[in-house]
């Protein structure tokens, strides 16, 4: 038995909408918390279009999309929306507890007419209970089978497939190894991104991680995995990891035993260089015992500035932060730049952005790079 041709899907899971920020926790501002809680309920969106980017025949939802005591109806209606946008690509869910699946949830017709919310488009398919019959996919030689959780069972394997099927499924934490008899597995319910190989170390399931970082804490990867079976099922399934945002949270540990703030400043900036962090990320410092109190706050602006400096040293000129002296100074130029009202004085405020640009990167300035102006 062959597929048609090589199937590809998009699986995620665990988005947790409508749970509270962890802004608090990384110590994060109201405005750049509120700033977050945009980016995190934008997550369907950004799946939709990975979905329809990468030409995938499916989406594989393994469960925890949504906090089924905060989310609120204007997020519902929108993921009734984004859902509908694909078809009639298929999106198979398989709910996890904070769904709150079965009879009362927002998956029970009953509930969603008494809120005058449509059933859910016809191209959603979700599995109830925890050993759910498999489902045909939609012009293929395949089955999925589902394993969504379900409060009145304990968490068990599924049953072997007959033929060739994937699963979709919500298994915190598997330990009796991978599903057997399944091409491919998509599991919902771990933290972070995580790869399951079968016993020729072929990868065989995957969890996505928390695509948005509720609950669970804010920093690592946000993705989520495309996946494309071959035709004849004996090529290993080829795996990609695809980023779901530009921006990345880092939760990073300063040790300064002396106390010496010469040293912290260069373990601040070595910090930063080991961790990629750029001028839109999110950075939280934690200080161990031995920085002194008063100088905490010269380390914090520093770190703030070693962020605009690696902005420019990865060639582009970020959005400059007030808060640091290398920023006001950046904006300074770029304010001198725009409201030039000739050719000479929009020449001269260019080349002082290109002279302090170098500056700021302590690198010599070229004769080349003023060429032009």
């Amino acid at each position: 038995m062959l597929l048609k041709q090589p199937l590809t899907f998009i699986q995620s899971s665990d988005w947790l909408l409508g749970a509270p920020p962890c802004g608090r926790v990384l110590g994060l501002s109201p405005e750049l918390t509120r700033e977050r809680c945009r980016e995190i309920d934008q997550t369907a969106e950004k799946i939709a279009e990975l979905v329809n980017r990468e030409r995938a025949d499916a989406l594989l939802l393994a469960g925890n999309l949504w906090m089924a005591e905060t989310i609120s109806r204007k997020a519902l209606e929108n993921l009734w929306e984004v859902f509908a946008s694909l078809d009639p690509k298929p999106v198979f869910i398989a709910p996890g507890p904070s769904e709150r699946p079965g009879a009362g949830s927002f998956f029970d017709p009953v509930v969603l007419d008494a809120l005058r919310i449509p059933d859910w488009p016809d191209n959603v398919i979700v599995f109830h209970g925890s050993n759910p019959a498999p489902l045909p996919f939609p012009g293929q030689e395949l089955t999925v089978a589902g394993l969504s959780w379900d409060p009145e069972e304990a968490p068990r394997a599924p049953l072997i497939p007959s033929g060739p099927a994937i699963l979709v499924g919500h298994a915190p934490g598997w330990t009796d190894g991978l599903p057997k008899g399944f091409l491919w597995s998509a599991l919902g319910g771990w933290p972070n991104p995580r790869i399951l190989k079968d016993k020729e170390g072929i990868p065989r399931g995957a969890y996505s991680g928390t695509a948005a970082g509720r609950s669970w804490g804010e920093t690592g990867r946000r993705i989520a995995w495309k996946i494309v079976i071959d035709t004849d099922f004996k090529t290993p399934p080829v795996m990609e990891a695809l980023p779901l945002e530009g921006r990345v949270v880092h939760d990073l540990e300063l040790e300064s035993q002396d106390g010496d703030v010469a040293e912290a400043t260069a373990k601040v900036e070595e910090l930063f260089r080991q961790a990629g962090v750029r001028s839109e990320d999110i950075v939280r410092v934690r200080y161990a015992m031995g920085v002194p109190g008063p100088d905490r706050d010269r380390i914090r602006k520093l770190a703030a500035a070693v962020s605009f400096r690696s902005g420019l040293e990865n060639g582009r000129l970020p959005e400059a932060d007030s808060r640091t002296v290398d920023g006001r100074f950046h904006l300074d130029l770029q304010t001198r730049f725009v409201s030039a009202t000739d050719e000479s004085a929009r020449r001269l405020a260019q080349a002082a952005l290109l002279i302090g640009r170098n500056a700021l990167l302590n690198r010599p300035l070229l004769a080349s790079d003023l060429e032009g102006l």
